[in-house]
């Protein structure tokens, strides 16, 4: 499958069951992603959001993240169609780079009405 971006809203089945599918491997689950540290030892799955721009995104497990320059990639800052964001790091999990440098990286648009940080 070629799918790139998959926008699941309103759905009867459990958000966590998608990401045990097998498509979901090279696509980017909005607005609710979940970040993987995959197999690859210099990135994770952060970087399927490159070529995003929804207008809600939630961003969970940001403790998976492997470098700045993933985050950086991501270009979070000319996704001018983002409204809603919320950023989410899971405690007590083994980080591969520290929380406030993966923050740096990771600048909201000036296009936000709604910002949430947890963990």
């Amino acid at each position: 499958m070629n799918l790139k971006i998959i926008i699941v809203k309103n759905c009867s089945i459990h958000y966590s069951l998608l990401h045990q599918l097998n498509f979901n491997n090279n696509a980017a689950l909005l607005p609710y992603f979940v970040v993987q540290d995959g197999d690859d030892e210099s990135s994770s799955s952060l970087l399927l959001l490159q070529d995003t721009n929804p207008n809600e995104l939630a961003i969970s497990r940001l403790g998976n993240v492997k470098s700045t320059k993933e985050a950086r990639a991501m270009k979070l800052m000319d996704k001018i169609w983002i409204e809603k964001l919320k950023f989410q790091w899971t405690k007590d999990t083994n980080r591969f780079v520290e929380d406030i440098e993966v923050l740096k990286e990771l600048v909201p648009p000036s296009s936000l009405n709604k910002f949430d940080i947890q963990g």
